[in-house]
Order: structure tokens, then sequence, then C-alpha cells
């Protein structure tokens, strides 16, 4: 990404590698909704970007599986979403507009090293309790992340304010909810707290953060009716990038006009 190198165009969509003395030990590659499904009137966005595959034809098959997870984590995302806005008291499909079509959401494949593994990153720079992990306690900033970790430990979630691991389960995946949702909820749904444990070996992980398209407008609270609204609703992407400014230091001074 172009935080990491700045001869490359990609902000958004890339590769992200280890850094010395970063609380968040692990490198990570970001893929996007494919091109190709893009509509032309959303090109104009900050966030939505080609993502940077290998273009020779021998590498025509990571391509190929990324896009076929992506599409497949996408599909039972929509169906996850269905079921909640039916629990929420809501019409099945009540969200399918802000997902359908041009969504923000992202595929992560991330590879963790152990912070003492001959080839990590220095970390002589970080305390006791951030070399402990390999990432710090964090909430996702979109609706849910569904969370395939091939069988690692290390994930912990906050539970009745105390941070407890969770068993890798054969055939599971792992359900994080986000801030978003949090927030249209009037906190009815919490975020789901959690970070993730040096477990002296390396770890691989793939989440799927599943964001509305760009110029989704979000309710302050789609509990309530339109009338009753006490905050203003939102236009995802520029909230998400102010979101991202506040929290993450590699985006400090991002360009958020769009």
């Amino acid at each position: 990404m172009k935080h990491h190198n700045s001869e490359n165009p990609n902000v958004y969509r890339g590769l992200a590698p280890f850094l010395d003395n970063d609380p968040s030990h692990k490198e990570l590659f970001d893929m996007g909704l494919p091109w190709d499904m893009v509509s032309e009137d959303h090109h104009k966005y900050k966030l939505v970007e080609k993502t940077p595959f290998p273009e020779e034809q021998e590498y025509r098959w990571i391509v190929d599986g990324y896009e076929k997870f992506y599409n497949l984590f996408h599909r039972l995302s929509l169906k996850l979403l269905n079921y909640l806005a039916v629990g929420l008291g809501k019409e099945k499909g009540f969200f399918d507009a802000w997902f359908e079509y041009n969504s923000l959401c992202t595929f992560r494949s991330i590879y963790y090293l152990p912070r003492e593994h001959q080839n990590a990153a220095k970390s002589d720079k970080l305390d006791s309790e951030n070399l402990k992990l390999t990432t710090p306690e964090h909430a996702d900033s979109g609706f849910l992340t569904l969370l395939t970790t091939f069988g690692y430990p290390g994930l912990q979630v906050e539970i009745d304010g105390e941070y407890k691991s969770i068993k890798p389960k054969a055939g599971c995946l792992v359900v994080n909810l986000g801030e978003t949702f949090q927030r249209i909820t009037n906190f009815k749904m919490k975020a789901t707290m959690h970070r993730v444990l040096d477990i002296g070996e390396p770890r691989y992980s793939s989440p799927f953060f599943m964001d509305p398209r760009y110029d989704a407008v979000i309710p302050s609270n789609m509990l309530l009716p339109e009338a009753q609204q006490v905050e203003p609703p939102i236009t995802y992407g520029p909230w998400l990038m102010k979101n991202m400014v506040k929290k993450y230091v590699e985006w400090q001074g991002f360009d958020d006009e769009l």
C-alpha cells in the first residue's frame, strides 16, 4: 500500500508488511470488491480502488481463489444480516440495499509471526503488555466480521470486562459485530472487543469485513422511526475514513473530503 511504498498508488487495497515496534505484529493483504463488479459511478470515491493482484497469467489462480471466497463470504454475510434484521423487528431484506452492490467489504489474509522469531520485526520499544499480543484490543469499524482462524488459537474476546480465549472449532466461523452495527442499534447490539495473543509460532487467519457501499446513508438508530432520530444519519465512506484517521497512525493526514 502507499503508506508503506510511496511509489504505489493504492491506499486501501494491497499488502501491509511487518513494521518495527508496531503493536500489530502481522503482515496482511486486503482485497476489495472484484473490479468488474464495481459500477463506474463509484470509481470516484477514495476507498474504491482495484485490488493490486499480480497480473501475470501464471498467478491467475490466486486471483480466482480470492474472488471465489470473497463472493462466498459476501453471500453468507448477507444471509446473516437478514437474520439480524428479522431479530431486530425489521423486514428480512432491510440491509440489502447497502450491501448488494458496490460494497466496501474487505477480504483479508493475515500472517502473524511470534515477536521472538528470527525474521520478526523489532519490538524493543514496546512495553510488556504489547509484547504479549500480535493484535491489540479493538472493535472492527463496520457491520460484522466473519473470521476464519484455520484452527489456530490466540483470539481473545472481551466478555464481562475480561478477555477470554476463543477455542477454535473445526468447520466453524467466528462472527464479530462492528462499531457501525452497535451505533445503529443504539448499543443494543454491542461491538465485539477482541485481540490476538502471540502464541509463540506462526499463525494465519482470514477475516471478511462486511462494510456498506461508500455512499450508503446509515441512520443513527434503525430501531426508531426517521422522525424520532436524535442524531443525523451518516454517509458511510466519509465516516469510515474519519474513524480510521482517528484510530490508526498510518491514516493520519488522509484526505477525507470525498
